[in-house]
């Protein structure tokens, strides 16, 4: 966890804590940005890393709403949705290593890929509150 400041790592933990070491690594900067946006005392439920686009994402669930921050150069992207009109999903290969997490908002679609966080990721959409999307194509 060597790219995550102090301040971030605090700020985060324990969800950090649940998360493979690579996949924090890997969202430092998409993580640092998502701990300076959370509100005073905003309970964060998770959080997992993956990619949106080629950028380092990080996607995390509060108890009001879904935070979505991509690191972009050379200020990350926030993305802040209320979670009662937010749709989530997984779809993966049973057994696989990685996931993708789509989020659904209005008519806006975003897939977010190589979830390595697979239980965190499947403890976000099928937790508390969310609104689960289906997986079919019906």
């Amino acid at each position: 966890m060597a790219g995550l400041d102090r301040a971030a790592r605090l700020r985060l933990e324990p969800s950090i804590d649940d998360l493979n070491p690579a996949s924090v690594d890997d969202g430092a900067v998409a993580l640092t940005g998502l701990a300076r946006c959370l509100d005073a005392g905003e309970h964060l439920r998770g959080v997992v890393t993956g990619w949106v686009r080629g950028v380092p994402c990080a996607v995390a669930r509060t108890d009001d709403r879904w935070v979505i921050v991509a690191a972009r150069f050379p200020e990350p992207v926030v993305e802040s949705l209320p979670a009662d009109r937010v749709e989530v999903a997984l779809y993966g290969a049973p057994g696989a290593s990685t996931v993708s997490l789509t989020i659904v908002h209005r008519r806006k679609l975003l897939e977010v890929t190589s979830v390595r966080d697979v239980s965190v990721a499947t403890a976000l959409v099928e937790g508390p509150g969310a609104q689960q999307r289906s997986a079919g194509y019906f």
